[in-house]
């Protein structure tokens, strides 16, 4: 997952690339890469909302409003919830194991289907091949929060099976699902309720805290934050479900 701040969400533009090279889930002809983006040199956005504003300045600040036990009852909430999301979630389609834009619809179908099985006032967030993911580090896919839409990307020829891509994409996609309640808190609306409410404070303060995986923060201690405890419960509970691949 990539946190950006409020000055430096560049928009996308559609990149014409060379066939994708054989792979796991990535064997395909020319032209499979239509759906694939780069980023495209800086613009002038106008003024950040407001609540962008106060968003970006508590995580700058590392803000937590939380006390100790008002965390522990939204993590019981967020158990609940993966359980409760997990057992309502929908079997990916065939297409999810094709490369290209084949590929690239059924995941885009998955993931709305995740997402309308969630429960909470959420949209879904784009699906894209990014084919410089992971070039530091071996990553098969990642969330990018967007002011302007979300991004889920997936990195083509990313080695792992059927149940590892499926558990990476119900990984990202709480991902998303979290900066959806985040941000609908900052922006009061649409007013959420119960459970989402207290889930939404949760993540807020999972946030700011959130640090990414470097020499000081090596991948397990990475995995034990508060934004991503649950991201790995969700994604390993819909691989693990039956006919998830």
């Amino acid at each position: 997952m990539e946190i950006r701040g409020p000055g430096d969400g560049r928009p996308l533009r559609r990149k014409g690339t060379p066939p994708l090279s054989r792979g796991p889930l990535a064997a395909g002809d020319a032209g499979q890469e239509a759906d694939s983006f780069e980023r495209a040199p800086a613009a002038e956005t106008g003024d950040a909302p407001f609540w962008l504003i106060t968003m970006s300045a508590d995580r700058a600040a590392g803000r937590q409003y939380l006390d100790a036990r008002a965390k522990r009852v939204a993590q019981a909430a967020e158990r609940a919830w993966i359980a409760s999301w997990t057992a309502a979630a929908p079997c990916p389609l065939p297409g999810v194991g094709q490369a290209g834009k084949a590929g690239l619809d059924a995941w885009q179908a998955f993931v709305e289907g995740l997402c309308a099985a969630a429960g909470a006032p959420l949209g879904a967030p784009r699906v894209v091949w990014q084919r410089e993911l992971g070039q530091a580090a071996p990553l098969r896919g990642q969330y990018l929060f967007r002011i302007d839409g979300g991004l889920l990307q997936l990195r083509p020829g990313a080695p792992g099976g059927p149940a590892d891509w499926v558990a990476t994409v119900a990984h990202e996609t709480f991902h998303h699902a979290q900066h959806a309640l985040v941000v609908a808190l900052y922006r009061g609306s649409p007013p959420l309720e119960a459970p989402f409410d207290g889930l939404a404070a949760y993540y807020r303060d999972a946030r700011i805290a959130y640090r990414l995986p470097g020499p000081d923060l090596p991948p397990a201690a990475h995995a034990r934050q508060d934004l991503e405890v649950g991201a790995w419960a969700f994604g390993e509970a819909v691989a693990r479900r039956p006919g998830k691949g």
